[in-house]
């Protein structure tokens, strides 16, 4: 197994290279849009509170946060693959991702 902590977002990818299927890509939980009443990134009127929410905010945030979940797994799958994922061009390529993510969804 191999761990690589990114300085962008306490994202950390672990990965083994003999098994391409395998790995994790944990990050600061603040980098997910949280629903405000169960603080569950995957909350979609789901908690009791939240029916009452505006329906196009909780779309939004639900966008976001696959949005996030897309962009971690092609870093896990970039790093399995063989790319250097630990340069500060890459790590800069990470955060301007997420902001356009942010700014468009």
């Amino acid at each position: 197994m191999k761990t690589i902590e990114l300085s962008v977002h306490g994202i950390q990818v672990t990965f083994d290279t003999d098994n391409p299927g395998g790995g994790s890509v944990v990050c600061n939980p603040n980098l997910y849009d949280l629903c405000p009443h169960c603080s569950s990134k995957d909350c979609f009127f789901q908690c009791g509170q939240s029916p009452g929410d505006d329906r196009g905010a909780v779309v939004s945030r639900f966008q976001f946060n696959g949005a996030v979940n897309g962009i971690l797994s092609m870093i896990l799958a970039h790093a399995v693959s063989g790319i250097d994922i630990d340069t500060p061009a890459y790590e800069e390529g990470i955060d301007t991702a997420l902001q356009a993510a942010g700014e468009n969804l």
